[in-house]
C-alpha cells in the first residue's frame, strides 16, 4: 500500500516531513505500506537520521528531485498522499491538483486555501495538533481504505468542477474586467477561448498542463495591466 508525500518542489522538513515520519513510525510493525518522499528535502541529513532512529529505514524512501514522468507513475500506484502546509501564506496548491488528477486521497492542513477545499475531497487535520491528528488519520486510513478511495474519487470530481479550463477563463475574465474594464475582459476572453480553450479540447491536453496554462495566464494579465 504505497503512501506518497506531496509532489512539491521542496520541503520545510522540520515543520512538514518530520511529524509525518513520527506518525508513521507508530505503524512500523505493519508490513503493507511504504512511504515515498518526492521533492527536495531541506535538512536531508537530519531527516535521514530521524528515519533510521525510528526504525523506518526500509519503509521511508527519499527520492529527491523526480521527473514528471516518474512522479506520474508513482502517483498512479499511490493509495494516500500528504500535502501539509503550515504555516501557510495563503497559496493555492498545484501539487494538490496533481494529486486530485490521479484520484489520490490526501491529508492536508486545515488552514488557508486548503481549509476551503470541499469536505470529503481531502482529509483535513488541525495544524496545531499535527502529530496526534496525523496518527489518527493514518489509523483511519488503514481501518477504512474504501473511505479514502472514495475521497480520491471526490477529489477528482472537485478538480473537474472547480479547476476546469472554462473555470479558469471565467475567473480571469472577471479579474480583468474589474481591473481594466469590460472591453479588455472581452478581448482577453476571446483570446483565451481561442488559444487555450479550443486547443485543450482538440489535443486533449492533460491536467498536468494546467501549470503551463497558469504561466501563460500570468503573461496575459501582465500584458493587459502593464505589470512587470
Amino acid at each position: 500500500m504505497p503512501v506518497a508525500s506531496s509532489p512539491t518542489g521542496s520541503f520545510n522538513s522540520q515543520h512538514v516531513l518530520k511529524p509525518i515520519i513520527e506518525a508513521l513510525a507508530q505503524f512500523r510493525d505493519r508490513h503493507d505500506w511504504r512511504f515515498d518522499v518526492y521533492g527536495v528535502v531541506a535538512e536531508e541529513t537530519t531527516i535521514r537520521l530521524a528515519i533510521d532512529s525510528l526504525g523506518l529505514g526500509d519503509k521511508a524512501i527519499l527520492h529527491g528531485f523526480t521527473s514528471e514522468a516518474e512522479l506520474r507513475r508513482a502517483l498512479a500506484s499511490a493509495h494516500l498522499a500528504f500535502n501539509l502546509r503550515y504555516p501557510t501564506m495563503g497559496e493555492a496548491s498545484y501539487s494538490q491538483l496533481t494529486l486530485w488528477n490521479h484520484a489520490v486521497p490526501t491529508i492536508v492542513s486545515d488552514v488557508g486555501w486548503y481549509a476551503d477545499l470541499p469536505r470529503g475531497s481531502v482529509y483535513h487535520i488541525d495544524p496545531r495538533r499535527t502529530l496526534p491528528e496525523l496518527t489518527r488519520a493514518i489509523a483511519t486510513f488503514f481501518a477504512e481504505p474504501a473511505r479514502f478511495a472514495e475521497m480520491g474519487r471526490l477529489g477528482r470530481q472537485a478538480l473537474e468542477a472547480r479547476h476546469s479550463p472554462s473555470r479558469y477563463v471565467e475567473r480571469l475574465t472577471e479579474f480583468i474586467a474589474a481591473t481594466q474594464g469590460a472591453a479588455s475582459a472581452q478581448l482577453a476572453a476571446e483570446s483565451m477561448a481561442g488559444t487555450i480553450g479550443r486547443r485543450w479540447r482538440e489535443i486533449g491536453l492533460p491536467w498536468r498542463g494546467q501549470g503551463r496554462m497558469a504561466d501563460r495566464y500570468a503573461e496575459i494579465i501582465n500584458d493587459l495591466t502593464g505589470a512587470t
